[in-house]
């Protein structure tokens, strides 16, 4: 095997590269000498900073230039440039901050008003028709946003608006407050109407009518202003409360003993009374004596006919129903009552499940609604000596009601009675109710103004060709009644029943 030469470093020329790079490079010494210790020193000054010596600086090598020395005429002269320069920028910066000041001061003096605080813009904009109003204390030029200028506009209109409808309430409800008070209303020819002044009647509570206890009825009377009291001779269902002796099966179910010396009480104490008895509506008396009740057309005549309240009529054709309510206002006007409200006086309106059959009606030779006035005649002369109240509804008010439609097929109109009493119970009324030229959806909604028409048509009705029938209200007790006031006195309607 051949042995392998160790290869030297080959020898340096004289002034050779290698020779060069030999000098460059550095002694091999130890890093503490470096530092400037050296090694058979102790070892721990090394670490002691208190005895290692400051480091040295680094030399900060200057680039060379083999430009000349600057001469002293051109240093002179670099110098005064350098303060001419100089002496330009203060000038200049000097005169700025003059011309921003001049700027500022004519700003505040143009306008003192103040921009409104919104988003602003940095710059100046002297050639804009609201410079230099629309400023702040800066000098910066405030811009309001479109869609902000427009909510502030529609803000302020909102709140003009509320504003007129606060105050037109107040005025108009301390109109209504004065002018509830009685007012004396000149008229054309220069005389003046004496102040107006209702009439009350109320419906006196069953439970004290039926105790006996007059004292009470007369508080209840007290406590709402009413002279005369309503008190049920026969009621909606057909019970009679009185003694009116025995007639055909009329029901004696309800009577109250000594109701007639309850009566006298009253008149005693200086209230008057009034008997409702409700007539041709009577559920007792149509089963008691079914010949005298509306036949259904379904059982071909044989079957008493019910309304959808499931309630039974008489039959105004029926000699016997007649006979039957004329002999209770014979009794009533015996027992000493002043007025007699005859309530009920037509016939059915509803349909039912079937068709109402009226059995006689074909031997009769008049109509069905003079058929009505007759018995409303007859009815005024059975009363005697007390006057006759015939309630009807609002369609019966219309001159020129219609012929062919219930319940009174036409008008009562120009009936015998002395009082015709209106009623206008805005929560006993149906839908879609027409009264004079106006229809009312649903009454109960607006109470106050229904019950105005029914008694401005009221009046309308009667006019000057009935002087001597005198109009009624008939209203509703609870929160409605002071409504019902106030339509009675505009409509100028003097009587005011409250049930």
């Amino acid at each position: 095997m051949k042995e392998k030469k160790a290869r030297t470093a080959p020898a340096a020329e004289p002034g050779g590269k290698r020779e060069k790079k030999q000098k460059r490079q550095k002694p091999d010494t130890p890093r503490a000498e470096k530092r400037g210790h050296r090694a058979d020193d102790d070892p721990l000054a090394a670490y002691d900073p208190l005895n290692a010596p400051a480091p040295r600086k680094k030399k900060k090598h200057r680039k060379k230039t083999d430009a000349p020395a600057e001469s002293m005429s051109q240093w002179r002269r670099r110098f005064a440039l350098d303060r001419r320069r100089e002496d330009r920028e203060k000038e200049k910066n000097a005169d700025l901050q003059r011309r921003q000041e001049i700027f500022r001061k004519r700003i505040h003096e143009a306008d003192d008003k103040k921009a409104p605080l919104t988003s602003r813009t940095k710059g100046y904009y002297p050639f804009l028709a609201e410079y230099p109003a629309n400023t702040d204390e800066t000098g910066c030029r405030e811009i309001t946003p479109p869609k902000k200028r427009r909510r502030g506009r529609a803000v302020l209109l909102l709140a003009l608006a509320a504003l007129v409808f606060a105050l037109g309430f107040i005025l108009t409800r301390t109109a209504l407050l004065y002018s509830r008070e009685p007012v004396a209303i000149p008229e054309f020819g220069g005389q003046e109407k004496e102040p107006y002044t209702a009439d009350l009647w109320m419906r006196v509570p069953d439970a004290a009518f039926a105790a006996g206890d007059a004292n009470a009825v007369a508080a209840a009377l007290d406590r709402n202003g009413a002279k005369t009291a309503v008190i049920p001779f026969k009621d909606e269902g057909g019970y009679v409360y009185f003694d009116v002796g025995e007639f055909h099966g009329m029901s004696a179910d309800k009577q109250i003993p000594g109701a007639a010396g309850t009566v006298q009480a009253l008149h005693n104490k200086g209230y008057n009374t009034a008997a409702y008895i409700c007539c041709f509506r009577d559920t007792v008396f149509a089963w008691s004596e079914q010949a005298a009740a509306v036949q259904s057309a379904a059982a071909d005549g044989d079957a008493v006919w019910t309304d959808n309240a499931e309630e039974s009529w008489l039959n105004p054709f029926s000699e016997d129903a007649r006979a039957y309510l004329l002999r209770l206002v014979t009794a009533a006007g015996e027992a000493g009552f002043d007025y007699i409200i005859l309530d009920a006086v037509g016939f059915p309106t509803d349909v039912g499940v079937s068709l109402p059959v009226f059995p006689g009606e074909a031997d009769y030779a008049g109509t069905r609604n003079a058929l009505l006035r007759s018995f409303v005649a007859e009815a005024v002369s059975a009363a005697g000596d007390a006057k006759t109240v015939l309630a009807v509804k609002t369609g019966g008010l219309d001159p020129a009601a219609s012929e062919t439609l219930p319940p009174y097929y036409g008008n009562l109109l120009g009936a015998a009675a002395g009082t015709l009493l209106a009623d206008a119970r805005p929560s006993l009324q149906p839908k879609n109710v027409t009264v004079g030229e106006e229809t009312f959806q649903n009454p109960a909604s607006l109470p106050f103004v229904f019950m105005l028409a029914v008694g401005d048509a009221l009046q309308n009705a009667l006019g000057a060709d009935n002087p001597a029938v005198r109009p009624a209200l008939w209203v509703e007790a609870g929160g409605t009644l002071s409504d019902a006031l106030d339509a009675a006195a505009l409509s100028r309607v003097e009587t005011v029943v409250i049930w």
